[in-house]
Order: C-alpha cells, then sequence, then structure tokens
C-alpha cells in the first residue's frame, strides 16, 4: 500500500514568494503548488528525499521515511 504526501502551501501576512512552489521528490519533480493549494501525492514506503523550489531559492533537502497509510498519517525520522 503507498503512502501519500500531503503538503498545504499556506502563508501569514504578505506571501513573499508568489507563484508556483516545485515539490522534489529524490531529486526528481512531483509537482507544483501554489497558495493556498494542498497537494496530495502517493509515494513508495521508504525513504525520500523532499526539497521545495521556487526559482532560483530552494529548500534544504530533508530526509524522511514514508510509511505506508494504514500503519497511520505523517512522517518518522
Amino acid at each position: 500500500m503507498p503512502a501519500t504526501l500531503r503538503l498545504t502551501r499556506e502563508g501569514t501576512g504578505i506571501e513573499l514568494r508568489r507563484g508556483l512552489f516545485e515539490i522534489l521528490v529524490d531529486g526528481e519533480s512531483l509537482s507544483s503548488i501554489k497558495y493556498p493549494e494542498t497537494l496530495e501525492a502517493p509515494l513508495e514506503p521508504g525513504h525520500h528525499a523532499l526539497r521545495i523550489r521556487a526559482g532560483r531559492y530552494s529548500s534544504q533537502e530533508e530526509s524522511c521515511r514514508w510509511r505506508p497509510a494504514r500503519e497511520g498519517p505523517g512522517l518518522g525520522a
């Protein structure tokens, strides 16, 4: 059973980074998200690297372990 990646783009006050944010999983583009959307995408369970990019700016890569949906929501270290 696949795991589910769920990301919501939220902001408080003024949105400094307008436009699309690109979501990368394991170095490959998964999808893009704009304010105030929520993205849900299936992932194979296991370790994955997550990064968010907006133009020339990008987040640090976060390594996460994704569990199958039947084991519960969220991610573990």
